[in-house]
């Protein structure tokens, strides 16, 4: 499969967590960035990168099953947040290697990893968890 086939994949995953979204979660999630800013929802995100691949891998059906979905609503709206940041650094991630041109020296190929990975983190939107205000 091509790489822009999961780069539209994970888009598609980001509009669909924006959809299921409730204010509730919009709130749980900015004031948890309010206090812990954007290396704190890195942090999260690290720390619970299993429970986020899970609820990415799983159908919206098979999500409600997860047993950390059902765990307080303030964690499900974090873990819901981390992965809408994660699906846009992942598909950003994916984007950025696609541009990547064949044949480059290792030097090269280096400092244009560097640029891309400081592309990525400069261009995370993490406060339009809102399908009105977010754009892709």
């Amino acid at each position: 499969m091509h790489l822009r086939t999961y780069i539209s994949d994970c888009r598609e995953l980001v509009w669909e967590i924006l959809e299921s979204v409730t204010d509730k979660d919009r709130e749980f999630a900015m004031l948890f960035h309010e206090k812990y800013g954007e290396n704190g929802v890195l942090d999260f995100l690290s720390e619970h990168v299993d429970s986020v691949a899970a609820f990415l891998a799983a159908t919206p059906a098979k999500r409600d099953k997860l047993k950390v979905w059902n765990s307080e609503p303030e964690v499900k709206s974090i873990l819901l947040y981390a992965s809408f940041v994660s699906l846009q650094i992942a598909a950003r991630m994916l984007d950025e290697a696609n541009k990547m041109p064949p044949g480059l020296s290792k030097r090269n190929a280096a400092a244009s990893a560097v640029e891309s990975f400081l592309n990525i983190r400069k261009s995370i939107d993490f406060l339009s968890f809102d399908k009105k205000k977010f754009s892709f």
